[in-house]
């Protein structure tokens, strides 16, 4: 049953939309924002506003004056649950930016923010939520051919098979020869993301090494990645192993810098090891008699 109040409201809002298709965007902005200082202390009715506003402002590209509402819009959810009917508000508020690159940072700093706001949820059945979010801008990113921003993304919301999938697609834009660091940064990034989610790492390594092997025989590269798999599906007795393989395979490993970074992150998750030394990967020394017991590999 919507009351008169509603039902003005919503006759406001109409009215405010061709205000928009006049062309007079500020002065629309000027009235969303009035309109929305009146209905600031009833949640519903001043989502509805922003929500209304910034998609007709974003959708007719006028993008600074719509993402002015949309970040307000962030302020008023703070306090509010990450239910999925407000994740789906953000995510139809994200689809109406529009494709022109200076729209890009603001989209970014509008999805980071209803992110930080999901992921700050007490309520462990809001997970889903910051989930979806971290989707929905991989899921942009990627179709933009921004796989490095998409990779992230895919992380944080704890998609493995997605990730692999588009590896796949990053695949013909790589040298051969340094496929497997494409598989590398993308296991390592998700093994250090803190999620200790052994099995998705190896969703990622398997799709990509069987849909899309590297020619030739395994690099050591790729070696280190199934061995270090292993180590970490065996849980906390495996650290002696885990720094073996570090040491092991350190000439592969200095590929990328980002390596370490990695190393140290999972050092840390998986074996509650304090950060590497500097200038070192986890554990390079005291490893005893250990050597021997891998030398076959």
């Amino acid at each position: 049953h919507m009351g008169t109040k509603g039902r003005s409201l919503n006759d406001t809002l109409q009215r405010l939309e061709s205000t928009v298709d006049d062309g007079d965007h500020y002065e629309a902005l000027q009235k969303y924002k009035t309109l929305y200082a009146r209905h600031q202390k009833k949640t519903p009715e001043a989502v509805q506003i922003l929500v209304s506003g910034s998609r007709a402002l974003l959708n007719r590209g006028h993008t600074n004056a719509g993402h002015e509402l949309a970040m307000l819009l962030q302020g008023i959810l703070k306090d509010e649950k990450a239910t999925s009917d407000n994740v789906s508000l953000l995510s139809d508020v994200f689809s109406s930016y529009n494709d022109k690159d200076e729209s890009d940072r603001l989209r970014q700093a509008f999805i980071n923010a209803a992110i930080r706001w999901a992921s700050s949820q007490p309520d462990p059945s809001y997970k889903q939520g910051t989930a979806q979010l971290n989707l929905i801008m991989a899921k942009f990113c990627r179709e933009k051919g921004d796989f490095v921003t998409a990779q992230k993304y895919y992380v944080c919301a704890n998609s493995p098979q997605a990730l692999a999938q588009m590896l796949l697609e990053w695949v013909p834009a790589c040298k051969p020869s340094e496929r497997d660091l494409l598989v590398a940064r993308a296991v390592l990034q998700y093994l250090a993301s803190g999620a200790k989610d052994v099995q998705g790492a190896n969703t990622v390594y398997n799709v990509f090494t069987q849909t899309s092997p590297p020619p030739g025989p395994p690099s050591p590269l790729l070696n280190f990645l199934r061995f270090l798999l292993i180590a970490l599906e065996k849980g906390t007795t495996a650290q002696p192993l885990f720094q073996l393989l570090c040491q092991r395979y350190q000439p592969s490993l200095k590929r990328d810098p980002e390596f370490e970074i990695f190393l140290s992150q999972i050092a840390q998750s998986f074996f509650n090891m304090g950060g590497a030394p500097p200038g070192g990967l986890p554990g390079m020394g005291g490893l005893g008699g250990l050597g021997g017991a891998l030398s076959g590999m």
